[in-house]
């Protein structure tokens, strides 16, 4: 009963590590079209501005996975948790598509962290 309760705690830490995660993923997609267009972006480069998160994701999820392996699964989460906040203030003060799509190219680095979390997830589970 006491194992029980004590893998809780980390789970609840990580789903809502996963959970600011994937809201702040979801909460600019619907600015992201309002903002590349004031800031001059063509559809085309609207639709980069989307799926640059996504390929970044998908470059460094085993960049992160190897780093998690090495160091630890909680101080990369911690890392990278860190990391989206500031890629998140660096898109508010987007005056541009460069540093929008670089905000958005560091979001989706740091964000690729979500397999770590459910690596941790399946190291502290039954």
């Amino acid at each position: 009963m006491n194992q029980m309760t004590e893998n809780k705690k980390p789970l609840i830490v990580i789903f809502i590590t996963v959970f600011i995660y994937l809201l702040g993923f979801g909460i600019v997609i619907p600015i992201i079209p309002l903002l590349g267009t004031q800031l001059g972006a063509s559809p085309f480069t609207t639709g980069l501005l989307l799926s640059v998160y996504s390929l970044m994701q998908f470059i460094f999820s085993p960049f992160w996975g190897r780093l998690s392996d090495k160091y630890g699964r909680r101080p990369i989460l911690l890392t990278c948790l860190v990391g989206e906040v500031f890629s998140y203030l660096l898109f508010a003060q987007a005056t541009n598509l460069e540093i929008l799509f670089a905000a958005r190219m560091f979001s989706g680095f740091f964000g690729a962290s979500i397999s770590t979390a459910s690596a941790y997830i399946s190291d502290i589970t039954p």
